[in-house]
């Protein structure tokens, strides 16, 4: 059984109404999370106690609580699930639609295909990570950005289990949710579709 695939709105931090949090991955928001609970309150945290593994050791990014303001606490996590791999469908998460159509419960190319992703430190808030379909009307931008912590790159592991760097062309700069995706990093914009595309066909 693959768990949901964030539950919360990516806005408030708070629940979608209606859905099982006994299912997701890993409920609450990067950003915002003062400790581990919402982790070892998540779905897979059974299958593997350690809270240590949801966060880069690179990753020096600050938590900071939804009121607003930086307290002087490491976030907890740095990874999220993509959307392919069972990425909720239908109801309204925050300001974006996540389509049924990315919601995917047979994976036909493991080796291939990324479970989770390195986010940049700007932009991680669910655990879900979006990216629109080649002939989706939001082709063409970051619903979120891939790290770039490591020397220009971010580490992704895939579903037949093996983990993989992968260097971008182009730096990874955050501005804002939804960004625009620049002239020079259309190949790894591409490159990150093409390793959840069977979902979409």
């Amino acid at each position: 059984m693959l768990p949901n695939n964030s539950v919360y709105d990516i806005n408030t931090g708070m629940p979608i109404p209606g859905f099982d949090l006994s299912e997701t991955w890993c409920p609450g928001n990067a950003r915002a999370d003062v400790n581990t609970t919402n982790i070892a309150n998540g779905y897979l945290f059974t299958y593997n106690r350690s809270t240590a593994i949801y966060r880069c050791p690179a990753d020096n990014s600050l938590v900071e609580p939804l009121g607003g303001g930086t307290l002087n606490i490491p976030r907890t996590r740095s990874y999220n699930m993509s959307q392919a791999i069972n990425g909720l469908g239908g109801p309204q998460t925050g300001s974006w639609y996540i389509y049924s159509y990315q919601r995917s419960l047979q994976i036909p190319n493991p080796s291939s295909t990324f479970v989770f992703i390195e986010v940049h430190e700007g932009g991680i808030l669910d655990s879900l990570f979006g990216i629109p379909a080649p002939a989706d009307f939001w082709n063409g931008r970051w619903f979120d950005l891939p790290a770039n912590r490591h020397s220009q790159g971010a580490t992704l592991s895939f579903a037949d289990g093996h983990v993989e760097r992968w260097h971008w062309v182009a730096p990874k700069i955050f501005t804002h949710l939804a960004d625009w995706v620049r002239p020079d990093e259309i190949p790894d914009y591409k490159r990150v579709q093409e390793a959840v595309r069977q979902s979409w066909n």
